[in-house]
């Protein structure tokens, strides 16, 4: 073979008889995502290209991330075409071009026309990760957990630099998580900041604002002295995207205009500053238990507040909040007029799960069906209205329906907020799912009527319980644990030792629980809980 002969040619001219042209090749690894480098023995030999534009533009001495688009790029191959595009810039090299092996160099090609030698490396990522380069957080996530932040001091021995309040301003200090301000993320907008989208490949970015669990407060700049970021229900909520390192390890929160949420070192208060005018401030999102629903297991329960409970009225079937023995014309309210059957919806809905919340009962004196049930509901498209000082309440009644359990707005679809008292805010979906202005999804009561109210205002404990009659059967509850504001709640273990103690050890408090909704004092942190019979627990009290 003529040794003038270029690596790019699979035949050349041979003593100036004929000239064959290369044949397409394939990528044995397929469509994907890639990096690609000049294969070239010049001063460009080696180096990574981020974007091609009118000549490939390299990335210098910087070497491209699985975590960030910059220097990636989607190859696409359909019927032994392809399309070649970076997922930062949105250049493509190719359209619908060919390519062709370059001989001698393991994983090297040329595309279409141009005849540099580019070197392709194959990342096994997928195109899954549509927030490439920033922190995303699923709904379940947001529901169930609420966030710490800790800023990263880049001090030794100074590992742990918690945010928490001083009178509405935001300051960190070395501390543990149990002294710190828990957040709950809310997203706020999501912007398409870059992917292959010439070949449909996008990648977003989601902000998120800091917002408090149980009231109306939000992290906001504050713009008077001393200057920086505060936690209040006063001004414009700040919205931060958190982007990442080139290793993934860290993150920057960042505002819409660019500017970096910081520690000054001096006052310790956290503020905003423009890029460029310091080091980076890098921060930590600890993971604090946090749901914002609950989950109750499927059985009779006891559905309280002040110690009245939740029952249907078996004359009009109106709800009623009412106290063991009284009197219901000529027969009194005992005990199985407040075993209602709660039972978890087939219906879906991001961040929470539903519940039917049903009773059997009948006139006194009648036999108790349990095939027969009704559904506590909303009763607003009813128009039943209950007047109190010349105030309008919608009122909740139980109903029965074949469609209840079928429609995906159901009256009778009902979820149980976490309420910072510890215990429930029962809200309505339907009446969720109205307009901001006109809804009333919660449940409350007014001199003992049920009505759905605006804001919740009554919170409900859930406590189990036997069924009204022999034909309805107990299910088996399961025990829950969960962290109450200086407490300890524990579900459903009645009867059971109970014990608490720090992460290091020591036993802090003890106890026999003696209801199936029992409450144990507890001071700020990580307490670990030890009911009998079951796998010790952590939980964050704060």
């Amino acid at each position: 073979m003529n040794k003038k002969c270029t690596l790019l040619a699979v035949a050349c001219m041979a003593a100036g008889v004929f000239t064959a042209q290369a044949a397409s090749s394939t990528i044995p690894t397929g469509s994907g995502v890639y990096f690609l480098k000049s294969g070239s023995k010049g001063i460009d030999g080696g180096k990574y290209i981020a974007t091609y534009d009118r000549g490939f533009q390299y990335m210098g001495d910087t070497v491209p991330s699985a975590n960030l688009s910059r220097g990636q790029w989607y190859i696409q191959e359909k019927d032994g075409k392809y399309n070649v595009v970076d997922r930062n810039a949105n250049t493509a090299l190719i359209l619908n071009g060919e390519i062709t092996a370059v001989q001698d160099i393991p994983n090297a090609y040329t595309f279409g026309s141009y005849s540099d030698t580019i070197v392709v490396e194959y990342l096994p990522m997928g195109l899954r990760d549509k927030y490439l380069g920033s922190m995303y957080f699923t709904p379940d996530e947001l529901s169930d957990y609420g966030y710490a932040l800790n800023m990263i001091s880049g001090t030794p021995g100074v590992d742990n630099l918690f945010a928490f309040t001083s009178d509405t301003l935001v300051q960190v200090k070395n501390t543990d998580v149990k002294d710190a301000l828990i957040f709950k993320l809310v997203p706020n907008d999501t912007t398409v900041v870059g992917g292959a989208q010439q070949i449909g490949d996008t990648l977003s970015v989601i902000s998120y604002r800091f917002v408090s669990q149980f009231d109306n407060r939000y992290l906001a700049e504050n713009t008077t002295d001393p200057k920086g970021v505060k936690f209040s229900t006063w001004g414009e909520p700040l919205a931060f995207v958190f982007y990442s390192t080139p290793d993934g390890l860290k993150y920057t929160a960042r505002t819409a205009d660019g500017r970096l949420l910081s520690s000054n070192v001096s006052t310790s208060y956290l503020g905003l500053t423009a890029p460029g005018t310091g080091e980076a401030a890098y921060f930590d999102l600890v993971e604090v238990n946090a749901p914002d629903y609950g989950t109750v297991p499927n059985g009779h329960k006891k559905i309280g507040s002040d110690n009245r409970y939740l029952t249907m009225n078996p004359l009009n079937r109106f709800a009623e909040m009412t106290t063991e023995g009284q009197t219901i014309l000529k027969a009194e309210y005992g005990a199985d007029n407040f075993s209602l059957w709660v039972a978890k919806a087939d219906t879906v809905v991001s961040g929470k799960d539903l519940y039917y919340i049903t009773s059997a009962l009948r006139m006194p004196g009648e036999t108790v069906n349990p095939k027969i049930r009704y559904y506590l509901s909303s009763l607003r498209d009813s128009n039943s209205v209950f007047t109190n000082s010349t105030i309008r309440y919608y009122r909740v009644g139980f109903i029965t329906g074949d469609t209840l359990t079928t429609m995906p707005d159901s009256p009778a679809l009902f979820a149980f907020k976490t309420a910072q008292e510890g215990g429930y805010y029962l809200e309505n979906l339907r009446e969720m799912n109205r307009n901001a202005s006109d809804k009333t999804p919660y449940v409350g009561y007014v001199n003992g009527v049920v009505v759905m109210q605006p804001d919740p205002s009554a919170v409900f404990t859930v406590e189990s319980t036997t069924g009204p009659t022999a034909n309805e059967s107990l299910t088996a509850e399961e025990v829950t644990i969960v962290a109450g504001p200086g407490s300890v709640i524990i579900r459903n273990a009645s009867g059971k030792k109970v014990s608490l103690s720090n992460i290091l050890g020591k036993t802090v408090g003890a106890a026999v629980i003696s209801s199936d909704y029992f409450t144990l004092p507890a001071e700020k942190g990580i307490v670990v809980v030890s009911v009998e019979g079951q796998t010790p627990q952590k939980v964050v009290v704060r």
